[in-house]
């Protein structure tokens, strides 16, 4: 808290004036005296004011004037743990400032100079590293970390009654893996979430690269697509996010800046700027970033730069995203002519299956068929079909040597195996009858050898294991 002697803060008002007219237009610190950052709790703004809040003090800057207005606390509220450390500040309409601890429980606000709080709810220590965001007069937290384990959870607080209570997510949203410290951007009824940590027991610490929304109209997640491997950024904090207007958001890491525009899916960004990423008193009012630079004796000053001024030295854009970004209604789009498509393809197939079965003879399990003929066969007949089908002109020795004559020795199998294939040439001559019923065996010698018997399957059959396989060509 700053402390100044009566008649000093009167000749440093003054001061102070011109150097504030002096420090917005030459990006120098706006304010000259030496504040004890301990006793900071939050650096903030409102629709007016950049504001420093201190344990019992409030200070307010805009460019006019700088001064202190006491701030009142209820002795009932217990405010030892009440600083940056361990709440977040969300923004609520008119820019106001709602804050909620940061694993989720108690919620006050600033009324006229005055602490108040408004929920009836407790500590709850389970969703450290949720996202923070105001919604239709509500706060919603998403995610989070506590007892050892992330969560997916959304929940939402009403200023009603007063109390955190469970959103349901519809049945056939996406289901997001669980995270803290993702990094959020608002848009409308939107809320983009990028990434976040998930520290599990097999891969500690790791970072997520997916990008979704949730809507809060019909509270569904829907996923956007995957972050390209060279965006590495994986926020660690919600007071590192800063946005911008209703696309783009800054975000905060170290000695860099980045900048992600989420209705192009692309990003940007600045490094060397450590003295504002470090630390993270950093506010955003009227076009120009604020920030808190340290000393050694750890005594700070408050600095600014415009934004047009930083933005202009960004890299150049970047895309987000591995893939091409597809809306949900193209998703559906695509999705919809391939069903149609698919079909339209099974329709025709199945139109042109009865004139195939036709025109073709069949070998469909130990029968083979042709329009109204149909062959019944035994299991030897149907593996010498099968065996000739492969090889058309094959050496009588050949058939011999089937798995299915295995059961029997070898004197007998020259005996057997004739008889066999005797049969099956009678029973395909007996149906020969249907002049387009071309379909024979034939027996002949090897014109190089007249002592080995051949035999021969003459005409076009083909294997038919059902219509599912014709269609799909199988």
């Amino acid at each position: 808290m700053c402390i100044l002697p009566d008649m000093k803060l009167v000749y440093f008002s003054l001061l102070v004036i011109g150097t504030l007219c002096f420090a917005f237009s030459q990006n120098k610190p706006i304010n000259q005296t030496q504040f004890d950052v301990d006793s900071l709790r939050f650096f903030t703004s409102d629709s007016n004011n950049l504001q420093l809040i201190f344990n019992n003090s409030i200070v307010k800057i805009d460019e006019d004037s700088f001064f202190l207005n006491p701030l009142s606390i209820k002795k009932s509220n217990d405010l030892n743990d009440f600083n940056s450390k361990n709440y977040l500040i969300v923004k609520g309409y008119n820019d106001n400032n709602f804050f909620v601890r940061s694993d989720m429980g108690e919620v006050f606000s600033i009324k006229k100079d005055s602490l108040i709080r408004n929920d009836f709810s407790e500590q709850s220590k389970a969703f450290a590293g949720a996202n923070m965001i105001f919604h239709q007069n509500s706060i919603y937290s998403f995610f989070g970390y506590g007892f050892f384990e992330e969560r997916n959870a959304v929940i939402q607080f009403d200023f009603e009654n007063k109390q955190w209570n469970k959103v349901i997510i519809d049945k056939d949203s996406y289901q997001p893996e669980v995270r803290r410290h993702s990094i959020h951007h608002k848009k409308g009824n939107q809320v983009y979430f990028l990434g976040g940590t998930n520290s599990n027991l097999y891969q500690p610490n790791d970072h997520l690269l997916d990008l979704m929304t949730f809507d809060f109209s019909d509270k569904k997640f829907s996923k956007i697509g995957t972050l390209k491997n060279d965006f590495t950024f994986f926020n660690n904090n919600q007071k590192n996010i800063i946005p911008l207007d209703d696309n783009r958001s800054l975000f905060f890491k170290k000695d860099i800046i980045y900048l992600v525009d989420f209705e192009l899916l692309k990003y940007r960004f600045l490094q060397g700027v450590s003295q504002i990423s470090d630390y993270h008193f950093k506010v955003v009012h009227k076009d120009t970033l604020y920030y808190l630079d340290i000393d050694q004796e750890y005594k700070f000053e408050i600095k600014n730069i415009a934004l047009l001024d930083l933005l202009e030295n960004f890299s150049e854009p970047k895309d987000l995203l591995e893939k091409v970004y597809v809306t949900q209604k193209t998703r559906r789009n695509i999705i919809l002519l391939a069903l149609i498509t698919l079909f339209l393809f099974i329709t025709i197939r199945l139109f042109n299956l009865r004139k195939f079965k036709n025109i073709q003879i069949l070998k469909q399990d130990q029968y083979i068929t042709f329009k109204n003929i149909i062959i019944p066969l035994t299991v030897e007949e149907s593996e010498i079909i099968d065996f000739l089908m492969i090889k058309p002109t094959s050496q009588l020795n050949e058939i011999f040597e089937l798995d299915v004559f295995n059961e029997y020795s070898d004197s007998y199998i020259k005996i057997y195996a004739p008889k066999v294939i005797d049969q099956l040439k009678r029973k395909i001559e007996n149906k020969s009858n249907d002049s387009d019923f071309k379909l024979k065996i034939a027996f002949s010698k090897n014109k190089f050898d007249k002592r080995i018997k051949e035999i021969s399957l003459k005409g076009d059959i083909k294997i038919y294991n059902g219509w599912f396989f014709y269609i799909f060509n199988f």
